[in-house]
Formats: C-alpha cells, sequence, structure tokens
C-alpha cells in the first residue's frame, strides 16, 4: 500500500490499513482521500461506460447464443480482478493507479448490468410462471444476506489473517462460482449456438432492441414495459443517491458514530429480507395477490419510511422507518418477474438488456444529484434528500397505478397467455 510518490513510508501506512482507525492516522487519511476520490471517478466512468455499450448487445445477442455466457463472462473477469487485487496488496512501492487494473476485467466483461440480465433471463426460461416470483425474490434476498455476510465477517478477518489472506478467500470464492457456474450451470435457451465478439459487437443487435422496446403490442403490453422500466430505473437512482448519503445524514441529523450506523444498516438489512422473502409467501403464495398488487404496496411501504426518516429526531425514528419499509426488498425483483411474464420468450432478453443499459446510466447521474441536494440543505435541513426519495417513490406508485389499469383493461390477459404457453417448463 505504500506510494513511492508520497512522503509516507510503509509502517506510516501500516497503521491506516487496521480496521480500527486512530487520531494518528488523521492527516494519512486526509492525504489518501484525494488520490480515492480521483480513483474512484475513473472506475465510476469505466463502470459506466463499458457496461452501458456491452448491454446495448447482448440482450438480442442472447436470444441467439444462450444466457450462461451473460453469467460466465463477468464471473470470469470477477475473478481476474480478484486475483489482481490480490497481486496488488502484497507489492509494495507502486502507485495507486495501478489498482484501476484490477477493475478493468470485471467491467470489461460486462459487470454487474450483464450478470443480473442473464440471470433474470435464465430464471424466465427454466422457473414455471407461478414460481417465479418467489425465485427472483429469493435471489434479492440471497444477495442482500451475502452482504450482511460480508459485512460482519470482514473485520474480524481482516484482524485474524490479514487483509491478503482475506482477498486470497475472496479469489478463491469467485473462482469457485466460475467453476461452478461452467461446469454445472446448463443452457436454458433450446437451441442456442456459439458466438463470439465478431456476433456480438453488430448493430442489428442494437436496432432489434431499441424496436422491441418501443413496438406496439397487444393488450397495452408496450405501455406496461415503458412505465415498469421507468420506475425499475428510478427506484434504482433513488437507492445509488442515497447510499453514500446515508451515513452522513445520520451523523449530522443524530450525531451517530460509525458503530451505530453499522448496526442500523445490518437491522435495515435483515428486515428487508425478512420481509422479502415473508411478503413473496405470505402475500402471493397463500393469498393469491398480483404481482402488480405486491409491487404497489412495496413501492408505498418504501414511501412511508422515507418519510418517517426525513422527519427522525431520535434513533429509533430511523428504525422505525425501516420496519415500515419490510417489503421494499419485493420491488425489484417482481418488476423483473411482471415483465416476464406479460412478454414472449424471445423479447424477454431484449427488455432486460434495455433495463441494464438504464441501470448502468444510474451511478452517474443519481449520486452527483442527491449530493448536490444534501451539501445544499445541510444547514437548513438535511433530510431534503429523503424528501426526494419520497417524492421518487411516491410518482412509482402513481405510474404502477396506471401500469395496473393497463392490465387490468386490457382486452385479453396477456399474463394468462403466458401461463398456458410456460405452464409445461419445469422447475
Amino acid at each position: 500500500m505504500h506510494d513511492s510518490d508520497s512522503n509516507y513510508t510503509k509502517e506510516d501506512c501500516n497503521g491506516f490499513l487496521l480496521p480500527d482507525k486512530t487520531n494518528a492516522t488523521h492527516m494519512l487519511e486526509e492525504d489518501v482521500q484525494k488520490h480515492v476520490t480521483q480513483i474512484l471517478m475513473v472506475i465510476t466512468i469505466i463502470r459506466t461506460i463499458v457496461p452501458v455499450i456491452l448491454s446495448l448487445f447482448v440482450g438480442e445477442w442472447s436470444d441467439h447464443h444462450g444466457r450462461k455466457p451473460l453469467i460466465m463472462w463477468p464471473l470470469f473477469g470477477l475473478t481476474v480482478g480478484s486475483l489482481l487485487t490480490t497481486v496488488y496488496s502484497m507489492l509494495d512501492g507502486i502507485g495507486p493507479w495501478w489498482y484501476l487494473a484490477a477493475s478493468l476485467p470485471y467491467n470489461l466483461f460486462g459487470g454487474m448490468p450483464m450478470i443480473e440480465t442473464g440471470i433474470y433471463c435464465y430464471i424466465s426460461d427454466v422457473v414455471r410462471t407461478e414460481k417465479r416470483s418467489l425465485r427472483m425474490t429469493l435471489l434479492n434476498a440471497i444477495i442482500a444476506g451475502g452482504h450482511i455476510v460480508g459485512s460482519l465477517a470482514s473485520s474480524p478477518l481482516v484482524k485474524s489473517v490479514g487483509y491478503v489472506y482475506l482477498l486470497c478467500m475472496v479469489t478463491l470464492v469467485c473462482f469457485m462460482a466460475l467453476v461452478y457456474t461452467v461446469v454445472y450451470v446448463k443452457e436454458s435457451l433450446p437451441g442456442a449456438t456459439k458466438g463470439g465478439l465478431r456476433s456480438l459487437f453488430v448493430v442489428r443487435h442494437v436496432k432489434n432492441m431499441v424496436i422491441d422496446f418501443l413496438k406496439r403490442r397487444p393488450n397495452n403490453v408496450r405501455g406496461q414495459v415503458i412505465i415498469l422500466t421507468v420506475v425499475y430505473t428510478l427506484l434504482q437512482c433513488n437507492d445509488l443517491g442515497l447510499y453514500n448519503l446515508e451515513y452522513l445524514y445520520t451523523r449530522q441529523k443524530l450525531k451517530w458514530a460509525m458503530t451505530d450506523y453499522t448496526s442500523y444498516f445490518s437491522t435495515d438489512i435483515i428486515i428487508s429480507f425478512v420481509g422479502a422473502i415473508a411478503g413473496v409467501v405470505c402475500l402471493q403464495t397463500y393469498l393469491h395477490i398480483s404481482d402488480g398488487i405486491i409491487i404497489i404496496m412495496a413501492v408505498a411501504s418504501s414511501t412511508v419510511g422515507y418519510l418517517v426518516i426525513a422527519l427522525a429526531e431520535r434513533s429509533w425514528h430511523m428504525y422505525f422507518g425501516s420496519a415500515l419499509s419490510l417489503l421494499e426488498g419485493l420491488a425489484n425483483p417482481l418488476i423483473m418477474s411482471f415483465l416476464s411474464k406479460i412478454l414472449p420468450n424471445e423479447d424477454t432478453a431484449k427488455i432486460f438488456g434495455t433495463i441494464g443499459v438504464l441501470n448502468a446510466f444510474s451511478p452517474v447521474v443519481a449520486p452527483p444529484m442527491f449530493s448536490f441536494l444534501y451539501n445544499a440543505t445541510l444547514v437548513t435541513y438535511s433530510g431534503a434528500i429523503y424528501l426526494l426519495s419520497v417524492s421518487i417513490t411516491g410518482a412509482c406508485v402513481v405510474m404502477l397505478g396506471f401500469v395496473q389499469y393497463l392490465h387490468y383493461t386490457a382486452p385479453t390477459s396477456t399474463s394468462h397467455q403466458m401461463n398456458v404457453r410456460r405452464n409445461s417448463l419445469d422447475t
């Protein structure tokens, strides 16, 4: 971690690498932050531009060459990137900009937008309609559970084995996921053929994706697809906008320490995890409530929770707001499930790819907008960012209500047609 261009020695940096920071490293942290800000800005640009370009092509491409490559390629990039990060942590005397090399493979192979497109398409292909909502919700819940385990385990592991061995463990886990995907995950698309880079970067793929997204469809499906895509993107922007500001808000408003925020953050994820699983099981499996109604309930619960947090004066208000947002983890997976049910199978990947393109832009748009509002209202009312979230999610509830109107006033139930055609698929 020692930088040959700085005035700090390796011994100075060792204190900074400890999980528990002390005042002795305060000056070093300020200097490091200048480098980190610039490096993260470049990584954000790479993370945005490359996945956006790839997402323009992969939807149409996967309809011919399968879903498995969309899962396998990003995992390969993640494994290589983790390996490079481990090597970087073992070398002394190289500058921090070399860390960019470790971030390149994952994003050059599509990153999170591509792997999400591949996984959602895979689930749509192999899971029967009535079980698809539960499977997609479980996917998001397991990811949230992984965040909890990683957050809670990282600090003790660093203290016991150090950063290098921890990064080795991460690389091993990524490699195991890649091997499992290559060996055991079977292609879900019947008749898929092998395809390489020459077949990927074809302008026709982009043209067909745009045409399929905007083309007129029977039973009001086009309107539902466009509105649901907008809602999904707005919810993603809202989550990203609040992500880095939530601790600052609690620090400024409630005078929380990092330990206070860590406890709240872990509790919030657990509540979302339990709410997502219990919600889809109780509301859909036993009460037979449709995806559309549950999505409205989930986003509405987020709206109420954000309003409580915006008005928070005591610590328990934050936990109360989180409890009111119990169902918020259902919104995104059920939107994808809803889309997979109203679309023919040959169009699902192209629509999911379009959503991936829009989501890849979210890290560039949302955080600066929320940061600007937070800085502008920091002295007067720091909770303005949560009022913005109330406005965004409230608008989404209205749009989702219109989707339900389009769905129920359609001449023929599109979801019923899809159920009849897909019920023959095995789970």
